[in-house]
């Protein structure tokens, strides 16, 4: 019998609005926005009025925006 997860996706736990905000240090608002633009990772709905992100895309989007202002900081330095 095949199992109903997909194994493609990471078995990661959910992280909630305050979660979020203390990792990116950014509002509501412009975690919205950016997630409109395709910048910021969608929003995993939990029940009719609860969202979630899950964890390990978050932690990825801040790794790349580290990675971003490292290849920044080595350019300007050339």
């Amino acid at each position: 019998m095949k199992s109903p997860i997909d194994s493609s996706i990471p078995l990661d736990r959910f992280l909630r609005e305050t979660e979020v905000r203390r990792i990116t240090g950014l509002s509501r608002a412009q975690r919205q926005r950016l997630e409109r633009a395709g910048h910021f990772p969608s929003r995993v709905r939990l029940s009719d009025r609860a969202f979630g992100w899950i964890e390990g895309e978050i932690r990825a989007w801040v790794a790349t925006r580290i990675s971003a202002r490292d290849t920044c900081e080595q350019s300007a330095s050339e």
